[in-house]
């Protein structure tokens, strides 16, 4: 089965430091055919290094829409779209380099946002999409609700 987008890129185990993993961003953008462009390098070694979800604002220098749209794409970065329908929702991206799969679970109260494994979901999806013999390109799970920490 081919890799889903949503399988996370893994590090090379020589890649200890975020220099090394940074040094591996290079070859991958080489290696995707996107380039080596600086732009799209940095973007990708600041999600690595923040490590989470972030907004496209949240990113402190400025970027090209388009760019970031190149990298989810070649599945390098991941978005996602938190919220309910109650609030607006928006977009989040995260870092696909080094993640495995996830799902999101959505505090509506708060707004906090607590990944966990979804090994289950995977299991499930495999299954619909057998069943109506279709090919899975991506999948996104958000499960809202209230969390632990305003339930009290």
């Amino acid at each position: 089965m081919a890799r889903s987008k949503s399988d996370g890129i893994k590090i090379n185990n020589k890649a200890m430091t975020n220099e090394g993993v940074h040094d591996q961003i290079r070859v991958y953008l080489k290696r995707s055919g996107l380039g080596d462009g600086r732009r799209l390098r940095k973007i990708l070694m600041f999600a690595y290094d923040h490590g989470g979800h972030f907004k496209q604002s949240e990113i402190p220098f400025r970027i090209d829409t388009h760019d970031l749209d190149k990298l989810v794409q070649a599945g390098y970065l991941s978005r996602i779209i938190i919220g309910n329908n109650t609030k607006t929702l928006k977009p989040l991206y995260e870092s696909t380099i080094g993640n495995l799969s996830h799902s999101h679970f959505y505090c509506d109260i708060c707004e906090e946002i607590t990944d966990f494994d979804d090994t289950l979901v995977e299991e499930i999806t495999e299954k619909i999409c057998n069943y109506f013999g279709h090919d899975k390109y991506s999948k996104h799970f958000q499960i809202n609700g209230k969390c632990a920490k305003c339930k009290e």
